[in-house]
């Protein structure tokens, strides 16, 4: 701590950082930490009744996790939502009143999840998959796109405007 502060102080790197070449080792830390969370997952389970923990031996999910990360953005948003379904498809509960939301399932291989193990497996936060869900409950199976896209901003400069000051 006291070697940080006096590089900062003296705005000189400290001796331990002066060598450009070390590594820290985060890429290692950072397998190690998933592969306990896998191990953990597998020793706790998911939490629900499904058994989805039992489902997968602990190298299908992390050689998944690994391919899921290699995909670009586009590329996962569009495997996710292939592995997304919905619910019972009738708009009405059995008591006759108009259904809400639809309930969605996830899958993975075939078999039934929960949320949990499907964002487990797919590296993926709770609020990305809810705005992935979102977006296919709304435009269908299509890329998601900004909504701001195509829309000219509100201070915008017109060209003879621009010509007229230069």
């Amino acid at each position: 701590m006291e070697n940080r502060i006096g590089s900062f102080v003296s705005g000189q790197p400290a001796e331990s950082s002066s060598d450009s070449t070390y590594d820290d080792g985060s890429d290692a830390v950072d397998a190690f930490s998933q592969d306990d969370s896998i191990r953990r997952f597998h020793e706790s389970g998911c939490g629900c009744a499904k058994k989805c923990h039992e489902k997968f031996d602990a190298s299908q999910i992390r050689t998944h996790i690994l391919d899921t990360r290699e995909m670009t953005r586009e590329e996962k948003e569009m495997h996710i939502k292939g592995c997304l379904s919905e619910g019972p498809t009738n708009d009405s509960t059995k008591r006759g009143k108009k259904r809400m939301r639809i309930r969605g399932k996830y899958t993975f291989r075939g078999q039934e999840i929960c949320a949990y193990t499907f964002r487990l497996l797919f590296d993926i936060r709770r609020c990305a998959l809810k705005s992935i869900r979102q977006s296919l409950n709304k435009t269908g199976p299509a890329r998601r796109r900004h909504a701001n896209t195509g829309r000219k901003p509100k201070h915008a400069l017109v060209f003879t405007d621009v010509e007229r000051v230069v």
